[in-house]
């Protein structure tokens, strides 16, 4: 077998393999045989056709399926020749073989690009596990008071956590915004919309300032400036003015966290509940930890790992997968496919500068799982698709069904093999004490040294 290659870009490579003529003729000798016992002629029983009127009468497929044999063989035969490790096959151009001669191919492939490995076993992280404190429990405590909370109207002005209900609408420079963005209607005019007096729940910015103090049947004048970065341009950079009628004020009245609140909430009592609480609150606290942990070992790897070119072609399909996402969560947040397409360059820059970074870590991710030699076995594999069947309520028959259709079969073991690799790399992360101040994370609140 003779290889020549050629440079075609950056990360790219044509390789034009030449098989030698008596592997060719081998092929065909094996493949003849086959079509020999099945083939089925006028006059002759089944394997007993003449092989002159065989290899004639079945030429074409013969051929085909040789060089349908052969590639697949010399490619891999080529890739280890070259010590090449190819990501992408982007092109493969085949003669057509024919028997007793040499068969030639040319493939174009995306190499993965020449880096430096970083230094990934001198990962060292502080633990900023964020305390779990009495405040904390009594905040969580308060919470499920306020999704219990009756909402009686009153006649006064509205303060803070009343709830306010009123229709407003919405213009900009005399317009109004139906004209200029009347596909978002949130965005445009509401009616009957209820809004608790929580600055973190404003519907926009200024409308909880605005509110404070309104009675009902009053109306409100309230301008908002939008950013110049906000994802709709038909309001960036501008102020709009909305006419709010406010409806009713109602105050918010929590439950007493007495004995009948706790039997609704089907615990025993308030220490129980506390115990529950600060439960939840740690596993929360973990889990917080364990993804900044995650991301801090990412942006360690991507910060200190030079790679001058990337594959065209994985970015391609990277940027291809992002868009689509994003496009997805717009659609589901209602916004209409005519605002996505006035935002098409601001997604396509965002998607782009994604991509560059999530193929960077993708290639550092495989090399470092190539030197540890870690593989994804067949249970692990089993397991995740029997998490993918619960998840999507389907069969695990329908669910590898699906993956075959899609050809889906390697971009899912080599996430399953990232994401194996990132978990080594966390418990290999050297832990040291964070600062984060334990506050009275340990001492028992005013509530429980009562109840104690």
């Amino acid at each position: 077998m003779k290889v020549t290659t050629e440079a075609d870009g950056p990360c790219r490579q044509i390789m034009h393999v030449d098989i030698p003529a008596d592997a060719v003729q081998s092929a065909f000798d094996t493949v003849t045989e086959q079509f020999m016992r099945e083939a089925r002629l006028p006059g002759f029983r089944p394997g007993r056709a003449p092989r002159a009127m065989v290899e004639r009468r079945y030429a074409k497929p013969i051929a085909e399926q040789v060089r349908d044999q052969l590639l697949p063989e010399y490619y891999r035969k080529a890739v280890e020749q070259e010590r090449v490790e190819p990501v992408n096959i982007i092109d493969i151009t085949p003669e057509t073989p024919a028997p007793g001669q040499d068969m030639a191919f040319k493939v174009t492939v995306d190499l993965a690009p020449e880096f430096d490995t970083p230094d990934y076993h001198a990962i060292a992280l502080a633990d900023e596990t964020a305390p779990t404190t009495d405040a904390g429990v009594d905040a969580a405590l308060l919470d499920i008071r306020r999704r219990r909370a009756r909402y009686p109207e009153v006649d006064r002005p509205a303060v803070e956590h009343d709830l306010v209900c009123f229709d407003y609408d919405g213009s900009s420079d005399g317009d109004s915004l139906e004209e200029i963005a009347g596909d978002c209607r949130e965005l445009c005019s509401g009616r009957d919309v209820s809004l608790p007096l929580i600055r973190e729940r404003e519907l926009f910015p200024g409308f909880h300032d605005a509110l404070l103090g309104v009675r009902k049947d009053e109306e409100r004048r309230i301008e908002v400036a939008f950013p110049e970065d906000h994802p709709l341009k038909t309001v960036a950079g501008k102020t709009v003015v909305y006419q709010v009628r406010v409806k009713t004020v109602r105050e918010e009245q929590l439950p007493e966290p007495d004995q009948n609140f706790f039997d609704e909430i089907k615990v025993k009592d308030e220490a129980e509940l506390r115990k529950i609480l600060r439960e939840q609150l740690e596993h929360a606290a973990a889990e917080n930890e364990r993804r900044r942990r995650h991301e801090a070992v990412i942006r360690h790897l991507l910060d200190n790992t030079r790679i001058d070119e990337l594959p065209q072609s994985l970015l391609a399909e990277e940027n291809e997968t992002a868009i689509q996402n994003l496009v997805q969560d717009f659609t589901r947040q209602g916004i209409p496919r005519e605002k996505i397409e006035e935002n098409r360059d601001d997604i396509m820059r965002w998607a782009e500068r994604t991509s560059q970074e999530r193929v960077k870590i993708n290639i550092i991710l495989d090399r470092i799982a190539a030197t540890e030699k870690i593989v994804v076995s067949e249970d692990e594999f089993s397991r995740h698709i029997s998490g993918l069947a619960a998840n999507y309520r389907m069969s695990e028959a329908d669910i590898l069904k699906t993956i075959k259709e899609r050809n889906a079969s390697r971009q899912m073991m080599d996430q399953l093999r990232r994401t194996k690799t990132t978990l080594y790399l966390l418990e290999n992360t050297r832990i040291t004490p964070g600062g984060a101040d334990a506050g009275d994370a340990d001492k028992p609140s005013e509530e429980e040294k009562t109840s104690s």
